[in-house]
Order: C-alpha cells, then structure tokens, then sequence
C-alpha cells in the first residue's frame, strides 16, 4: 500500500533544486548527473505559456558547483544547513 509521502521518500536523496526553461539545458543536466523531479506549465499575464523543469541534484552525486557541472569538496556539515522545500 502507498501513502500520501511515499512518493517523495526518492526526493530524500536531493541536495540541490534547480528549475530550467530549455529542454538543452534539461538534456544537459541529465547528463551531468541532475535528476528530472517535475515539469509544470506556466502562464505569464499576457497569456504566453512555457513548460518549466524541476531539476535535483542527488547527494550520492557528490556536491557540484550549478553554473559549471565541476564537482567540489563541501563540508557536509555546512552543505546541511540549507533546506529546500518542494
């Protein structure tokens, strides 16, 4: 039987939430590592809509720094002090 939070128990891994607008830069990711968690569709006031992906950086990944995809060493004390929401 699934509950209501099993579906983010795969969430739980998530060390990093990055949302992206081009599907280059979603198939760019995914091949540095990032994980596709949602995409969503938004309206802007004049009316013009575009898709939005939800994009995670897993902690069995390493620590990476977003605007390089280059991994660095992070204390993983400091790296716990953030918390990100969905």
């Amino acid at each position: 039987m699934n509950t209501k939070n099993d579906k983010f128990k795969e969430l739980e891994d998530i060390v990093e939430i990055k949302e992206l607008n081009q599907v280059h830069d979603v198939n760019s990711h995914i091949k540095l590592g990032w994980k596709l968690i949602d995409t969503y569709k938004t309206s802007s006031t004049s009316q013009t809509q575009s898709i939005k992906y939800c994009m995670g950086w897993p902690k069995s990944a390493g620590i990476t720094k977003a605007s390089t995809g280059r991994s660095i060493h992070t204390d993983s004390k400091a790296s716990r002090k953030f918390v990100y929401s969905l």
